[in-house]
């Protein structure tokens, strides 16, 4: 039986594909290194309480409003992977990933740093976000989900209209559902409210993938009965597996002092 042969140029894009996914468990094993993760003590006063766990007619109601949001935004959030996978990957990015993970895991309130991470990331997405958000996300988060789950996150927000200061952001939230992941990974995404407004409750859902790299998506929505949509995070560097399944958790935000 004769053997596959690959030209030139599809060995090339193989060995580029393996790059990069050694690139990304590379970056993964870094963040992992510095866990476990903590919070600015600020952040750790009055917490808010997580929303009422949603039950199976909640959980269709915010499934709906995933599909019909998902759709609508889908070019906000695959607009991002080209630039995480820059960010991710790419030598000329390496001095950036190195700086935000040790500010994020230490806590510095390096003002310069998290604009400059935005910028970057801006200048290698495809279309320049919507008017319609009001805060750039850099987060780390760690936690391990099998059917349920729970995660915390520690990062900044940083403002995209009207300027203010750079916030620091924790959260924390509960998923439910086809879910088998585990691992510490990297969160970049947008959000419509600005940072001063990052405080609260939120249910949301969850997908992740795995192509190539490892990808997942949360969206977010209020916990009006309108479940309006308040924007999503991308998370790279996801341990093991993948799934869907609705979330709920809370968030709270202080900013940099002035």
């Amino acid at each position: 039986m004769d053997g596959i042969e690959f030209s030139t140029e599809e060995i090339a894009q193989i060995q580029q594909a393996y790059e990069r996914k050694m690139k990304l468990t590379a970056l993964q094993a870094e963040i992992a290194a510095h866990a476990p993760m903590t919070v600015p003590p600020a952040l750790k006063s009055a917490l808010p309480d997580f929303p009422p766990d949603p039950d199976f007619f909640l959980a269709t109601k915010i499934f709906g409003r995933y599909v019909v949001e998902g759709a609508r935004h889908l070019p906000d959030s695959t607009n991002f992977i080209p630039a995480i996978i820059w960010f991710a990957t790419s030598p000329q990015a390496a001095d950036l990933r190195r700086r935000l993970i040790t500010a994020l895991t230490k806590h510095v309130e390096d003002k310069t740093l998290f604009s400059d991470v935005v910028q970057a990331l801006l200048k290698h997405m495809a279309v320049v976000p919507g008017t319609e958000y009001g805060s750039f996300i850099l987060a780390l988060e760690s936690g391990a989900h099998a059917r349920e789950g729970i995660s915390a996150s520690t990062g900044v927000a940083v403002p995209l209209k009207g300027g203010g200061p750079v916030y620091w952001i924790t959260g924390m939230e509960r998923s439910r559902g086809l879910i088998l992941e585990a691992g510490s990974n990297l969160l970049i995404g947008l959000r419509t409210e600005t940072p001063a407004e990052l405080t609260g409750q939120f249910y949301g859902y969850h997908s992740s993938v795995e192509v190539e790299i490892s990808i997942g998506s949360n969206l977010y929505f209020d916990t009006s009965k309108e479940l309006k949509y308040q924007g999503f995070t991308t998370a790279i560097g996801v341990g093991i597996g993948a799934g869907l399944g609705v979330l709920w958790g809370w968030e709270k935000a202080i900013p940099f002092p002035t």
